[in-house]
C-alpha cells in the first residue's frame, strides 16, 4: 500500500497537484466565462420577453379604447338609449360578439349599470374615461376600457377583455415566453397546463428564479396595478444541461491529465524510492529502541548517503545520551530513597505517582499499596478534612495531623512544590513529608516548663519585694532582730532562686549528656517551718498560719 507521506508518493502527488491546478487554471475560467454567456443570454432573452409583453399589453389597451370610442360613437346605439334594456342587450351583445370581447356595458352618469353583455367586471361604473387593469374577487383579471356618449348626460360605454388563459396563450405565441397573471399573489391566468400549477408556489420578492413540475425557470414580474401582476417565465433546461455537459467535459480531461501524469510520476520516483526504503527501515529500526546496529544504506543517490550518514551521527549520539540518562536517573532515585524525609508526587487528578520509602517509613503505607490511587484515600488528616485540601501552595510549608496506617496520629511538616514550567496549565505536585511529632511534643514542654519556672521564680521575688517595702516603710519600728530576720528572709529568697537557676542549669546539662548525680539528704520539717515563717513575715500579721 502506498505510504502518502513517503517521498516518491508526494513527487508522484506533487507533480499530479501541478498539473491539475493549471488544467483547473485553465478550465475554470472558461466554464465561468461560457457560463456568463448562457447567463447573460437567458437574460437577455427574458428582458427582451418581458418588452414584447408589456408593448403587446399596451397595444391590447390601445385597442380597447378605441373599441370604446368606437362603441360609444354608434348611431344605433344612441337611437336606442331611450329604449329598455331588453331592446339594448340583443344588440349590445351583437357588438361584443363582433368585436370579439368579453363584455360589453352602458353606465349612466350617476354610476349606475344601464344594460351590458357578457359577465361583468367588478368597478364597471367608476371611471367614465379611462383603461385599466382590473382585479377581480374570484381570481379573474380585466383589461377595462371606458369612453362617454356624445352627450355625456346619457352615460358612457365600458368595453372589457378578460385575461385568461387563452389571452396568456396568445402572449404566449407571440413572445415565445411562458405567462402567468396574478391576482393577490394567485394565479388568474397561465399558459402552463393546470396539473403542473397545483404546486406552484408565488417565489418570494427579489427572486428570479423558480421550479414548476421539476423544470426550473427564469422569471421577470411586471405590476400591473394594485394587486395584480404579470410574470414572464423562460426555461433554462438548456442552459442547465449545457453547463453539466461542459463539466463533465473538463473533469474527463482533466482525470486523463492526472492519470497521465501519476504514470510519469511514479517513473520519476522510482528512481530513489528503492534507498528511500532502505533508509526508512534503519530509522524504524531506531523507534524501536535498537540502538546497537549501525545504519548502512547502499546507495548511489548521493542525498541519501547523507542522510544515512546523519542518521548514523545521530544513532551514536543517541546511544551515549541515553546512558548519561540511565545513570543520571539511577544517582537521582538512590538520592531519593536515601533522604529521610518522605517525597510524594501527584498528577493534576490527585493521584499519587511516586511513593518514596521515607514516605513508607513515616506513614506506614507500602509504596505498591500507593502508587495510582487518590491521596485523600491514603492520607486521613484528623480534622477530618480532605487532604487535597490541606496541600500548600508551591515553595509553602504547612502541619497537618494524620492517621496513619496503623492507626496512630502523627503531625507531618508537608512542603509543597510544582514539577513544571509556571506558564503550564497543569502541572504535578510534589510534597516532602518531614514527622514533626516529638519536636512538637518538646516545644510544648519546653512552654510548660517556662510556664513553671516563671511561676516558681514569682514567690521570692515577691518575698524580697516585700522584705525590702518593710525595711524601706518600718524600719524604725524594727528591733534589731526583727530587722536581722527580714534581711535573712532575703538572703533565704535569693539563695532558693539560686537554686532554681541552678536546676535549669542541671536540665541543661542533662539535654547535653553531662549530668551528674549527686544527692543530700533534706529535714522536711526544718523546710516546712522555713517555708511558715517566710509566708507569716510575708503577710505582716494579716493571716495566721496553723
Amino acid at each position: 500500500m502506498l505510504n502518502l507521506r513517503s517521498l516518491p508518493a508526494r513527487l508522484v502527488l506533487g507533480f499530479v497537484a501541478l498539473v491539475i491546478i493549471t488544467a483547473l487554471a485553465v478550465g475554470i475560467p472558461a466554464i465561468l466565462i461560457l457560463r456568463a454567456q448562457l447567463d447573460v443570454q437567458a437574460q437577455s432573452q427574458i428582458t427582451q420577453g418581458q418588452r414584447s409583453t408589456q408593448a403587446l399589453l399596451a397595444a391590447q389597451q390601445k385597442d380597447l379604447t378605441n373599441l370604446a370610442l368606437l362603441t360609444a360613437q354608434r348611431p344605433t346605439l344612441r337611437q336606442l338609449m331611450g329604449e329598455s334594456s331588453e331592446t339594448l342587450t340583443p344588440y349590445l351583445e351583437t357588438l361584443r360578439t363582433g368585436a370579439d370581447l368579453t363584455l360589453i356595458a352602458l353606465c349612466a352618469s350617476d354610476g349606475t349599470l344601464t344594460a351590458s353583455a357578457g359577465p361583468l367586471a367588478p368597478d364597471l361604473c367608476t371611471t367614465p374615461e379611462t383603461t385599466r387593469f382590473q382585479p377581480a374577487p374570484e381570481t379573474t383579471l380585466w383589461l377595462l376600457a371606458s369612453h362617454p356618449l356624445d352627450d355625456p348626460t346619457q352615460g358612457f360605454v365600458v368595453v372589457g377583455l378578460r385575461l385568461d388563459d387563452a389571452f396568456a396563450a396568445t402572449l404566449r405565441d407571440q413572445t415565445g415566453l411562458d405567462q402567468i397573471f396574478l391576482v393577490d399573489g394567485q394565479i388568474a391566468a397561465a399558459t402552463f397546463p393546470v396539473a403542473t400549477l397545483v404546486e406552484f408556489v408565488l417565489p418570494p420578492s427579489g427572486t428570479s428564479a423558480f421550479t414548476l413540475n421539476g423544470e426550473p425557470y427564469l422569471f421577470v414580474r411586471t405590476s400591473l396595478t394594485a394587486g395584480a401582476e404579470n410574470l414572464v417565465a423562460f426555461p433554462i433546461t438548456s442552459i442547465i444541461e449545457t453547463r453539466r455537459q461542459l463539466t463533465q467535459l473538463i473533469l474527463i480531461t482533466m482525470s486523463g491529465i492526472a492519470l497521465a501524469s501519476t504514470f510519469v510520476g511514479v517513473l520519476l520516483a522510482q528512481g530513489i524510492s528503492r534507498p528511500l526504503s532502505a533508509l526508512r527501515a534503519a530509522a524504524a529500526t531506531l523507534r524501536k529502541g535498537d540502538l546497537a546496529a549501525p545504519i548502512h544504506v547502499p546507495t548511489h543517490v548521493p542525498e541519501v548517503s547523507i542522510v544515512a550518514s546523519a542518521l548514523e551521527d545521530s544513532r551514536v549520539a543517541l546511544q551515549h545520551t541515553l546512558g548519561e540518562l540511565r545513570r543520571e536517573r539511577d544517582w537521582i532515585e538512590h538520592l531519593l530513597e536515601s533522604i529521610v524525609e518522605g517525597v510524594v508526587t501527584l498528577d493534576p487528578r490527585g493521584h499519587i505517582t511516586y511513593f518514596s520509602r521515607g514516605a513508607e517509613r513515616i506513614t506506614g503505607w507500602a509504596q505498591a499499596d500507593t502508587l495510582g490511587r487518590l491521596c485523600d484515600e491514603i492520607f486521613h488528616p484528623a480534622d477530618g478534612r480532605k487532604f487535597s485540601e490541606c496541600i500548600p501552595a508551591p515553595d509553602r510549608q504547612q502541619k497537618v495531623t494524620l492517621t496513619l496506617h496503623d492507626g496512630h496520629q502523627a503531625t507531618l511538616a508537608i512542603t509543597g512544590a510544582r514539577l513544571a514550567p509556571p506558564v503550564a496549565s497543569s502541572a504535578r505536585v510534589a510534597l516532602v513529608l518531614r514527622d514533626v511529632t516529638e519536636e512538637d511534643a518538646m516545644r510544648h514542654l519546653l512552654g510548660d516548663f517556662l510556664a513553671n519556672i516563671t511561676h516558681e521564680f514569682r514567690t521570692p521575688l515577691t518575698t524580697i519585694l516585700s522584705a525590702s517595702e518593710l525595711l524601706r516603710t518600718y524600719d524604725g519600728r524594727f528591733s534589731d532582730k526583727e530587722r536581722i530576720e527580714i534581711l535573712d528572709d532575703i538572703r533565704s529568697a535569693v539563695g532558693r532562686m539560686t537554686l532554681m537557676l541552678d536546676q535549669v542549669l542541671t536540665i541543661s546539662r542533662s539535654d547535653a549528656g553531662r549530668l551528674e548525680f549527686r544527692p543530700e539528704p533534706v529535714s522536711v520539717a526544718g523546710f516546712a517551718r522555713d517555708l511558715l515563717g517566710k509566708l507569716e513575715k510575708a503577710a505582716l500579721g494579716s493571716h495566721r498560719f496553723v
